[in-house]
């Protein structure tokens, strides 16, 4: 197997060319993460929680009969403080069939950066429960500076750089760059 908002207000918009570009040519689905920081949001004397960082998760597939994206739905958004989950709320089931394909794509932001470890968080919880619904899932495509940074997050969660070797087996997460330039598999080691 290969591995790849605001406040629950909205999914993700995905507005990227480049990043469009990538998918268009044979993802059936995909869901987008977008994150930022409730800067003062329980930012009270005596608060461990603050600050906070949310990531809002919203997906997508297309429809069969004219292979045009349907509007964004909202999945779930997560609050991580210091790199910890502390909430989530689920909007909707994922409504994503098996035989369906797609991928995971990381907004391009600024915050993005500064926020890596709820990121990565938030891919290996969405591999689970693509595994868990048995959906065809190609990768994580993000932005060409956050590569490393994910690289390293990825670390956290036992996820580890790893050279592709065929015939190989095991839990194995593709990364790519939306310039294609980079392209990484991270294997699961469980010790």
């Amino acid at each position: 197997m290969v591995l790849v908002g605001t406040s629950g207000q909205s999914a993700p918009q995905n507005d990227s060319e480049e990043q469009e570009n990538y998918l268009t040519q044979s993802s059936a689905w995909q869901i987008v993460l977008s994150t930022h920081e409730l800067k003062n949001y329980l930012s009270y004397k005596g608060s461990s929680l603050a600050p906070l960082t949310e990531v809002n998760v919203g997906y997508r597939f297309r429809d069969p009969e004219n292979w045009k994206w349907v509007p964004m739905r909202n999945y779930e958004t997560l609050w991580f403080s210091n790199g910890r989950p502390v909430g989530c709320r689920r909007f909707e089931r994922l409504a994503i069939k098996p035989e369906m394909e797609g991928n995971i794509l990381i907004e391009k932001s600024s915050e993005a950066l500064e926020h890596m470890d709820p990121i990565a968080d938030t891919v290996v919880r969405l591999f689970l429960d693509l595994q868990l619904n048995k959906v065809e899932f190609d990768g994580v495509v993000l932005p060409d500076d956050q590569f490393d940074a994910i690289a390293s997050s990825l670390g956290r969660f036992s996820f580890y750089p790893k050279h592709l070797i065929v015939g190989e087996s095991g839990v194995l997460l593709r990364v790519v760059t939306t310039s294609r330039e980079k392209e990484r598999y991270f294997y699961f080691r469980s010790d």
